[in-house]
Order: C-alpha cells, then structure tokens, then sequence
C-alpha cells in the first residue's frame, strides 16, 4: 500500500459560502483529498469467433463524492459546466472516450429529492473494449493447452490527468466503501463495489471471475509538482476479466472419440496371432480415423506454429496404434520361428506372450503420455499462464508498474450464477496477499 500522505495541517472543508456565485468550480472542492466512492458495473460481455476470438466487454464506472460548495445550491440551476470531477486516463484498448475528453458532466445525487443539492454528486462514465473489441487470440502462448486454455485481460485506469496533476492522497483518493441498499445489506453485502448484469457463457467461453483493486504507481517526471515528493504516486483502478474456455464440445468431439479410437485398437490383441492382415487393416482404418477426428475440431483453430493438448492427445494415439501395429508384427514373426518351408504349427502361446506384454506396454505409454503428462501437468501449468495467474504476471508494462494495495475477486462460478442469476450488487471476496491478485 503506497504510504499515506497526510493533508496539511491547515487542510479542512471549504467554508459553505452564503453565495453560489463567483466559486472557481474547476478547482478541487476542498483542501482535502477527495475520496470518490468507486462502483464497477458489468452490463454485457461476449467472445466473437471468426479469424481471431475477439473479447467484448461493456459497462459503467460509477463514481460518488461530496462537494461541500453545493450544499443549498438550487437544483433548478443545473450543474455548472465546469464542476470539478475526477479526470480520467483509461489504458489503450480500454474506450472511456467521453470521460478521458472531460465531456461528461456528473449530476445531482438527492435519495430524498428536494429543490437543493445536498452536496452530493453521482459520475456515471461508460466504458468498452471498443467496436473491435480486445483481440485475446494475441495471447498465443495459451493455445498450448487448447481445449483447456484460459487467459485473463488487465485493464487500468488512472485517476489524474493534464488538466490536473491529481496525486493519491494528496488530491484524490478513490475508495470502495459506498454501503449497499437495505435489503441487499440483508442479503449479507453491506458495500457495492461491483455489479454484474451478465451471462456466465459465451460462445466456448466462459467468465470465472472478476478481480478488481485499488493501485498506484510512480508519478512521471513531468507530471512534477513542487509539493510533490519521491514517494507521490498516483491513484489507479485495476480491472481483470478472467475468462477459459469450455472444452466440453471438444471433449465430446476430439478427446473423447480419440481415447475410444486407442481403446479400439486393443481389440487386435483379441485376434490371432497369425492372423496378421486382418490386425493390420483394423490398426489403418483406426489410423485413418485418428486424423478425421482431428479435422472436425481443426477448423475452429488459428494457424498455430505449436502444438496443441489436443494435438498431443492425437499424436499419442497415433503412436500407440503404431505401437500396436509393431507387436502384431512381432508375435507374428515369432510365432513362426519354428516353421520351415513346407510349413508347420504356429506358436501360438508365445505369440500370445508377446501380444500381452506389447498390449501392457501400450496401456502403460497412453497412461503416461497423453493423461499423466499431456493434460494433467499441461492443465496444472494453466495456473501460471492462464485466469489465475496473478497481475503481476501480466505481460503489459501496466503489470509491472500499477502496484495493487486494496484488491478483491468475485469469482462467478456455477455456484454463484444460481444464487445470484443475472443481476449481482455487491462486493467479492478479499484477496488478502495483494501479490496473488
């Protein structure tokens, strides 16, 4: 947590002027840091698939503060155009065009009505991945573990801008302590910090959580004040949408399938030792089979220069039925190591023999290569690569300079989907170690 700057000592609220008139409402409304109550809502998100998988998102920043100058100001007046508000920088990618432009003006928040202002002001700012969307497909590196990928996409935003060089708790102070309605308080969510207006499924894909924080990070040089110090940063708010795809389609139309195309090809060690051809035109039909498998799940994947778990699973398949081809082979030529040129018994019993031990020794390597390994350790590395790595991780520079001091999940799970449906106003679990947000 960045170290707190304590105010002036001098610092207390603007007096309330017996006249609204000739108040410089561009400047802060007081001396103090303003603390503005932060609200994240979620309206809408989807992943469109097409040459790339595409990530759109949409919703609202809400924020709440009180502006002591105001106290008594006619609400018949209107805002004055030039009230302050918080300025805002949104991270490239992250459309907040009309706020970063200080074109959006905040409005009157009065619960009880009334024809005065009670000094509190409500700031609603849309925001979006823009009509393009977030291009997810650019995170190649978790198409290794495809079908079991995921990926998580980090987004800022920074509370200062040029007109104002707003430094946390010296200027401002983003909070998330606005308390929630009665009947949601007895619903056990006493704050609102985020609102989720969304499906859980989109497409493959599916949203297993979303983390947000409250970060800063070092001032530039040139946003130097001379009340700055070394240690003046500035206030962020850190948005992370955690997202994997759901492999059932092409665990129901690839893994699946595969595994019984390998399962298949045991049945040659049912047949006869001796009875070579027909063992051999079962292992190419299966071998033929392997590859359309592959086919009727390629064509909804890029071009990759790597393989896939999906890939791996197939070519472990492949071998085991080449595997199965080389011990027919074996026990056939072994069987007939006794026979001369007018012909004789086979040795069946060691033909069975060796038919036996290649069978075990097959079991043995798809047990080891395609689940020991190819999913079990690849899905395990997920962790590290995918939704749950922290933000830390993250390969923006913003993830390694927008340090998190106060960070919480809401994890959007099956769980929560049948509490909770559709419409959620609340707050999400407390990451209590900041490093694993």
């Amino acid at each position: 947590m960045p170290a707190q700057i304590a105010p002036a000592a001098d610092a207390k609220p603007a007096p309330q002027p017996a006249s609204h008139d000739g108040i410089a409402w561009d400047e802060r409304p007081t001396t103090a840091p303003t603390e503005v109550e932060l609200v994240t809502v979620i309206k809408r998100w989807e992943v469109v698939s097409g040459q790339h998988e595409v990530l759109k998102l949409s919703g609202l920043l809400e924020m709440y503060w009180t502006d002591p100058r105001l106290v008594g100001y006619p609400l018949k007046r209107g805002l004055p155009e030039a009230i302050w508000r918080p300025e805002i920088i949104a991270c490239q990618g992250f459309k907040m065009d009309q706020a970063e432009k200080y074109a959006v003006l905040p409005k009157f928040y009065n619960k009880e009505g009334g024809e005065t202002s009670d000094g509190r002001l409500q700031f609603v700012v849309e925001f979006s991945f823009g009509e393009a969307g977030w291009n997810i497909s650019d995170d190649l590196e978790r198409m290794r573990l495809f079908p079991f990928d995921s990926t998580r996409v980090d987004v800022s935003i920074i509370f200062s801008g040029t007109r104002r060089k707003e430094m946390l708790d010296l200027e401002i102070k983003p909070v998330l302590t606005r308390p929630n309605p009665p009947n949601r308080v007895k619903a056990g969510h006493p704050l609102q910090h985020i609102q989720w207006l969304c499906t859980r499924h989109s497409d493959d894909y599916e949203m297993v959580a979303v983390s947000y924080a409250l970060g800063s990070h070092p001032r530039p040089g040139f946003f130097s004040l001379p009340h700055h110090t070394d240690s003046t940063r500035m206030a962020d708010l850190l948005l992370s949408f955690q997202i994997k795809r759901t492999p059932s389609f092409y665990v129901a139309k690839g893994i699946r399938p595969l595994f019984l195309v390998a399962l298949f090809g045991f049945a040659v060690f049912g047949l006869e030792s001796n009875d070579l051809g027909t063992r051999l035109s079962i292992l190419a039909a299966l071998f033929l089979t392997t590859y359309a498998v592959q086919w009727i799940v390629i064509e909804r994947l890029p071009r990759l220069p790597f393989s896939t778990v999906l890939d791996h699973v197939a070519q472990s398949v492949v071998t085991a039925l080449l595997l199965m081809c080389l011990v027919s082979l074996a026990s056939y030529r072994l069987g007939r190591d006794g026979c001369d040129d007018d012909g004789c018994g086979f040795d069946r019993k060691l033909g069975g023999r060796v038919d036996a031990v290649g069978a075990a020794v097959v079991a043995a390597f798809l047990l080891l290569e395609t689940v020991a390994y190819r999913i079990v350790y690849s899905v395990s590395r997920s962790t590290k690569t995918g939704w749950s790595r922290p933000w830390r991780k993250g390969g923006y520079l913003r993830n390694k300079r927008f340090v998190p001091y106060e960070a919480y999940r809401l994890v959007t799970d099956e769980a929560f989907v049948a509490v909770n449906g559709r419409s959620f106003l609340g707050a999400g679990a407390r990451v209590d170690d900041v490093r694993a947000f």
